[in-house]
Formats: C-alpha cells, structure tokens, sequence
C-alpha cells in the first residue's frame, strides 16, 4: 500500500498544481477570454531617493542621476523622475548640475527630457564665474554630453545676461549656442 500511495502521490501533486494554474489563467482572463493588461497609466514599479552614477572606463563617474522619486511604465518603457538632479563630469572640467521639476528617461537611458523650472550650472572656470541657464524644456543626451532646447531661455554669468529662443549645448567643446531672438548685457570683470 505504501508503494501504491508513493506512485499516486506526485500523480495527484501535478494534477492539482494542474488545476490551480487553470484557476489563475481563469481568474486574470476577462469574460472574453482576453487577457487583462495592466494599466500603461500606472506604474509597474516605484523607487523613492535613487542614486545612480554612471562610471566610465577607468571608474571615475561619468554622470550622476538623483531624484526623491522614480516611476517605471513597462507599457512605454519610460522612466519619470520626481524632482530630479543630473550631474555630468568631463575630464579636466568642472562638472555642470541641472535640476528640473520633473524628468523622462526613456528606454536605455540614451535620453533624458527635464520639464519645468530647470536650471542648468556649470561651475565656475577660473577667472570666470559660474554660469546659470533657466529654460522650461531640456533635452539631454548623457553619452555625448549635449543638450537641446527650442524654448525661452536665460543665461547668466556674473552681471551678464543672455536670452534666446532655443539652445545648444555641447558639454565636451565647452560650446553653447543661442539659435533665435538673441539678446544680452555683458560685463566684463576688470583684470586684477
């Protein structure tokens, strides 16, 4: 009876995992027979006070990404950042922060797009002080160190002060370009 009972016993095991996977299957189906999809309006997962640092081939970072808030959406494969602060690091230069409201990365994390009340700064150079851009939209390609906007944007440097419609910025040749409506104050600071 004992043998009969060890046959039986990983037989009805089966049979019964057989028939709770059937259960499930039932009870996340619809009435149609469909399957229920998650919601791609929520997010499928949610980290608060992330750090991430990007380091490159010799280990010094490269860039660093934080935020209180992170929201992941597997539907679209986009990442949205609450608060976020970026901070890029270029060999023998400073490194240049940016703080926005809000943030998307998407997909592999190529491309970042910062919304609302987003301040750019790059540390002061030398003689040079420390220079500031405000704009409402920022695109940012980490792995190249550029950034784009064709929004209304302010920078200043000391007592100067730029303004433009759209903006280059090419992190690696130091090069920033102002596209339209151009218009500015300089001061220059008297040589000690």
């Amino acid at each position: 009876m004992n043998s009969r009972a060890s046959t039986w016993f990983p037989l009805a095991l089966m049979l019964l995992l057989a028939a709770l996977t059937y259960w499930l299957e039932l009870t996340v189906s619809d009435v149609g027979g469909a399957r229920v999809r998650p919601n791609d309006s929520n997010p499928d997962f949610i980290v608060d006070n992330f750090r991430v640092t990007r380091t490159n081939q010799a280990g010094l970072p490269d860039y660093v990404l934080a935020a209180p808030r992170l929201l992941h959406f597997r539907g679209n494969d986009t990442t949205e950042v609450v608060g976020p602060s970026l901070t890029h690091y270029a060999p023998g230069s400073p490194p240049v922060h940016l703080d926005a409201a809000r943030g998307v990365v998407t997909g592999n994390g190529d491309l970042y797009e910062f919304f609302d009340k987003v301040v750019l700064r790059r540390e002061p150079v030398g003689d040079s002080p420390a220079l500031v851009m405000r704009t409402d939209y920022l695109k940012v390609m980490p792995d190249q160190a550029l950034a784009r906007t064709d929004r209304a944007v302010t920078i200043t440097q000391g007592d100067s002060v730029l303004t433009g419609i759209g903006l280059e910025v090419d992190n690696n040749t130091r090069i920033l370009r102002l596209l339209s409506e151009v218009r500015g104050n300089f001061h220059r600071v008297p040589k000690k």
